[in-house]
């Protein structure tokens, strides 16, 4: 297997115009468990390592092999490929670009709370701090503000369709991408991201492609495959 590293570089896109997918089938895999509260969250727990296997066992089992796999560059990507290549048992390339990262929530929090992330963060901080964040009240305190964030997600997905214009595409990424793609998809706006990517279990997989000529939304957050190994973080 082969990591290339894409070039990041491309116009700013229409974020609130309609999403485009040419002939291409999307996969977009949510990244298995990561460590969440540990001193590195970037890195699969032991349950995420499984939850990656039973992902490729799935793909295999449908007979969904990709034309091409694209994946963001955090360490939980890379590690779910390796994970969805060793259940499936493939050897393919990945074209890495960092544009289907998921946002700092760290960033986001200490913001919010104006200063270091201060103990054990509850899913009420958590939703305020994004709702600040997305509000654009405080957009020059961030390293990423909201719009920058769903222009970077729409400029990776312009560049994985114009890469592989018609085939079948797997995406390893994270909630935060997942559910702004979809919004733009159903809404022609990321601005509903949220629910979408809460929605979204470790290891899941969500399909986007074409019927008659209109990119459409053929399945969200599948995750049969993974039985009883179910999280959300």
């Amino acid at each position: 297997m082969r990591r290339c590293r894409w070039s990041a570089d491309s116009p700013d896109p229409d974020v609130r115009g309609p999403l485009t997918l040419f002939g291409v089938t999307l996969l977009l895999a949510r990244h298995a468990q990561a460590s969440w509260g540990a001193d590195h969250y970037d890195a699969l727990s032991d349950l995420g390592h499984v939850q990656s296997q039973l992902l490729g066992e799935g793909l295999a089992a449908r007979d969904l092999r990709p034309d091409l796999v694209v994946s963001g560059s955090l360490t939980r990507h890379a590690e779910t490929v390796d994970g969805i290549f060793k259940g499936a048992g493939w050897d393919l390339d990945v074209a890495v670009d960092e544009g289907w990262n998921e946002f700092d929530h760290e960033n986001v929090i200490e913001v919010y709370q104006s200063g270091p992330r201060r103990g054990v963060i509850d899913d009420d901080v958590f939703l305020n701090a994004i709702a600040t964040w997305q509000s654009g009240t405080r957009d020059h305190e961030y390293a990423e503000s909201w719009p920058d964030f769903a222009a970077r997600v729409a400029a990776a997905m312009e560049r994985t369709v114009a890469l592989a214009p018609s085939g079948r595409v797997l995406v390893v990424t994270s909630g935060g991408p997942i559910g702004s793609s979809v919004s733009r998809l159903l809404t022609g706006s990321p601005e509903g991201w949220l629910p979408i990517a809460f929605s979204c279990v470790n290891a899941s997989l969500t399909k986007l492609a074409r019927r008659d000529g209109n990119p459409v939304l053929f399945s969200l957050n599948e995750h049969s495959h993974l039985g009883e190994h179910v999280t959300h973080r």
